[in-house]
C-alpha cells in the first residue's frame, strides 16, 4: 500500500451544502490534471499555485474539529 506523503489543499469548505445531502466537509485539492469542459474550480488546476501543504494526519485532526456537527451517523 503507498503511504501518501502530504497534498496541497485549494480549500477547505466546513459546512458544505451543495456537493451532495446534509452537512459536510468538502476538501478540494489543488493541482487537477483533468481540465473539465465545464469545471466548477479551474482555479483547482495549477499545481504550482501556492497553497497550504498537509499529510493525511493533519488533514484528518482538522476535520475532527468539526465532529460534533457530524451527527451520529
Amino acid at each position: 500500500m503507498k503511504k501518501f506523503k502530504s497534498g496541497y489543499i485549494h480549500s477547505i469548505e466546513t459546512m458544505g451544502l451543495v456537493d451532495g445531502p446534509n452537512i459536510r466537509i468538502v476538501i478540494f485539492m489543488q493541482g487537477c490534471p483533468l481540465r473539465c469542459k465545464f469545471c466548477h474550480n479551474p482555479d483547482t488546476w495549477n499545481i504550482n499555485r501556492k497553497t497550504d501543504k498537509y499529510t493525511p494526519e493533519e488533514l484528518v485532526k482538522k476535520i475532527l474539529r468539526y465532529k460534533p456537527y457530524f451527527g451520529n451517523n
